[in-house]
């Protein structure tokens, strides 16, 4: 198991299996529980009763009966220009309870711009659903 965050009725965990497949495990306070299988799964972050967590690239809601996409990989892809494979590294809530994404891009391919490198991105997800940069940088060198 890595790490967990607790909502209304629920608790998330993180479940990696070394090289194999990936879940997230709700654990509900009723005993009962459901695994959502994943390729991908990133950081998880809870406050005032709701969870969030990276999945498959996305931004996912937790809830004790199912969960939400609330920012799809493509949605978040599209913050930048070119041709990437992202990744959720980071996330975590705000005061207001938007939720803050960071993500890498990784340009593998030259395209019109030449952008073969890295790009990080802040992006703030509001409890409306509009997905908003608020910072990102490209370079050359990728960590």
């Amino acid at each position: 198991m890595g790490p967990s965050a607790s909502g209304l009725g629920f608790t998330a965990f993180i479940c990696f299996r070394g090289a194999g497949p990936k879940e997230l495990l709700v654990l509900r306070d009723n005993g009962t529980t459901t695994a959502y299988p994943a390729f991908n799964i990133g950081p998880i972050a809870s406050a005032n009763g709701k969870v969030v967590a990276a999945r498959n690239n996305a931004v996912v809601r937790i809830m004790s009966h199912g969960l939400e996409t609330i920012a799809s990989s493509q949605t978040l892809d599209g913050l930048v220009s070119g041709t990437s494979i992202l990744e959720v590294d980071g996330i975590a809530f705000s005061s207001a309870s938007n939720i803050f994404s960071s993500t890498s891009n990784i340009f593998l391919s030259t395209d019109q711009i030449d952008r073969k490198g890295c790009t990080a991105t802040i992006s703030e997800i509001s409890s409306s659903g509009r997905v908003q940069r608020l910072w990102s940088h490209f370079s050359r060198v990728c960590y």
